[in-house]
């Protein structure tokens, strides 16, 4: 039972009550690909979802089946940056000596791509570069604001103003949603990226003092 995105976007409500009208026996499949069944034990109704969960009512079962999967914490590498290797002007990003530089709209886009993989989807409007919040868990309703960075950077860090934060918010409460940012740090010599969820968006990485 997809939904259309022209519609209110409360999407938690609107699962939760799709639940509440199903009928004993049925299953419902949400965005995020989790079935939820209404079923009668002891008398009671419940909702037992993929896996086994149960749940006895209907807001908890959507909000369990609607939120991303917890994967396993690898701490991402520190960043190796040196002094000589930052950003380069004109929108090129850190690199390190003998390594090819990407823009800052390629690096953006790879963040973006890889995304993909985690159940993301982007929010982008079609033609456009810009928009408050760049991608959504699925349907959700959990949306980011995305920074992509490379382990040739110097330090890892993100900051926002207030004004940006406030459209951001603005924007969030506009399309039901939960605003946050995230974090891609792309390691160009493992080919591998890792995402943090940044929950204060000052929040700083910086690189290890050499022994």
């Amino acid at each position: 039972m997809p939904f259309d995105d022209s519609e209110s976007r409360d999407v938690h409500g609107r699962w939760t009550r799709t639940l509440q009208q199903l009928p004993l026996g049925s299953k419902a499949t949400l965005p995020s690909g989790v079935e939820v069944r209404a079923m009668n034990r002891g008398g009671r109704r419940k909702y037992v979802t993929t896996g086994g969960r149960e749940f006895g009512a209907a807001k908890d079962a959507a909000t369990h089946a609607l939120t991303p999967p917890v994967l396993p914490w690898r701490d991402p590498p520190p960043p190796l940056g040196k002094a000589h290797s930052g950003a380069k002007a004109g929108g090129y990003t850190a690199a390190k000596a003998g390594r090819e530089r990407m823009t800052n709209t390629q690096l953006g886009d790879l963040g973006e791509k890889l995304s993909k993989q985690l159940g993301m989807r982007s929010l982008l409007p079609p033609g456009k570069r810009q928009n408050p919040l760049d991608i959504e868990f699925d349907h959700s309703g959990l949306g980011y604001e995305l920074k992509a960075r490379t382990t040739d950077s110097q330090a890892y860090k993100t900051g926002l103003k207030a004004h940006e934060v406030a459209e951001k918010e603005g924007y969030a409460e506009e399309h039901h949603m939960r605003a946050s940012t995230m974090m891609a740090v792309i390691d160009r010599d493992k080919g591998e990226a890792h995402f943090l969820l940044v929950q204060n968006a000052t929040r700083r990485h910086r690189q290890p003092d050499a022994k």
